[in-house]
């Protein structure tokens, strides 16, 4: 039996064929986990290698919130936030990272000189790297 059979799916269909939006839960869930694991392996392999110290996968409590694990070097500890794709947008906005909490967590992480965040997605975060690449070139608060 073809979809044409079946005319409002063949319609939802063509239109999530034209669309780049994952599909809701299930295997859009496993997908953007898959594609977490697949960082963290990676980052995992930087501490076998000798590239890095230490990596903590979901550290409870406070240490843990708004992110999925850190990656600690001799001088720093890296912050690590895995989010595979942004819907139907295809890039991310700093709007949506706010409504994410994503900015927020980076902040307080950020609290800690020896700290830094890493934003990890298939979909660019133009806006994100724009402000980060400001901060890093500005001398002062007030220069940025």
């Amino acid at each position: 039996m073809e979809l044409a059979s079946f005319p409002e799916v063949s319609l939802w269909w063509r239109e999530m064929q034209r669309s780049d939006m994952p599909l809701p839960g299930g295997a859009a869930d496993k997908l953007g986990n898959s594609y977490e694991g697949r960082w963290t392996v990676a980052c995992m392999a930087e501490v076998m290698d000798e590239q890095a110290d230490a990596i903590r996968v979901e550290p409870p409590g406070v240490e843990g919130e708004g992110i999925e694990f850190w990656l600690r070097t001799k001088d720093a500890v890296q912050y690590h936030q895995v989010k595979r794709q942004q819907g139907a947008m295809g890039r991310w906005t700093l709007r949506q990272l706010g409504r994410e909490e994503v900015l927020i967590h980076f902040w307080e992480k950020l609290q800690d000189a020896a700290a830094s965040c890493c934003f990890i997605s298939t979909h660019a975060a133009d806006q994100l790297q724009e402000l980060a690449d400001r901060a890093r070139r500005a001398v002062s608060l007030e220069e940025f």
